[in-house]
């Protein structure tokens, strides 16, 4: 999984640390590809955490507000299906949420390997703490 798996990792932390409530849902999206769109469907507002390879140094935090012109070309993963995919899919069901946030953080390497690489394990927090004001913001 390597640095990839990070929105994993954030997801994980942020349920330990926030943990569910009735109108809010943590979700480790992993490959599921199309089979997210339940979850997109019932979204007011969606929080996606993905890594992202947009050419910056490893561990720099992005966020990106996606429009309904899906504006999602920073997205690119190694997921079978790719974020644009699934967004564009809700588009089409008319399903896509008022309001999508991406967090994106640069990758350092995609490699077979469980953890995440130093650069990203000490970002780690700090994109748990934007995502958290986000949420505070939202409910």
């Amino acid at each position: 999984m390597g640095d990839d798996g990070v929105g994993v990792y954030a997801v994980n932390k942020l349920y330990s640390e926030i943990g569910e409530k009735v109108n809010l849902k943590f979700i480790d999206g992993g490959t599921l590809g199309l089979d997210l769109l339940n979850f997109v469907e019932w979204s007011d507002i969606l929080i996606i955490i993905d890594a992202v390879d947009i050419d910056k140094s490893p561990g720099t935090i992005i966020k990106s507000i996606i429009t309904n012109k899906l504006n999602v070309e920073l997205s690119k993963t190694s997921h079978e299906i790719d974020l644009e995919d699934l967004l564009f899919s809700a588009k089409l069901l008319d399903i896509l949420p008022e309001k999508i946030i991406l967090y994106g953080i640069q990758v350092k390497e995609i490699t077979m390997q469980y953890a995440l690489s130093k650069e990203l394990e000490r970002k780690l927090s700090e994109l748990c703490e934007h995502i958290k004001k986000e949420l505070s913001s939202c409910l």
